[in-house]
């Protein structure tokens, strides 16, 4: 439970702290930004909402027969 959250833009964790105004958002001391769980990930920037993209992932892993193109 004691981890910090480290910077996805440049990896420190020492100068994090949590953004009050939004959840889940942190400031990063050493780099000056804002950043999230999804920083530097290849859902970043997508349209497509996280809930949406857990499941689908969930549908992936629990396919007993595989899924289809279509």
């Amino acid at each position: 439970m004691g981890r910090k959250p480290a910077c996805g833009k440049c990896g420190q964790d020492d100068r994090v702290t949590p953004n009050r105004k939004v959840e889940g958002r942190y400031w990063c001391g050493h780099c000056r930004g804002h950043f999230n769980a999804l920083t530097n990930t290849p859902i970043e920037g997508s349209k497509i909402s996280l809930n949406k993209w857990i499941f689908a992932a969930y549908m992936l892993m629990t396919a007993r027969k595989g899924v289809s193109s279509l």
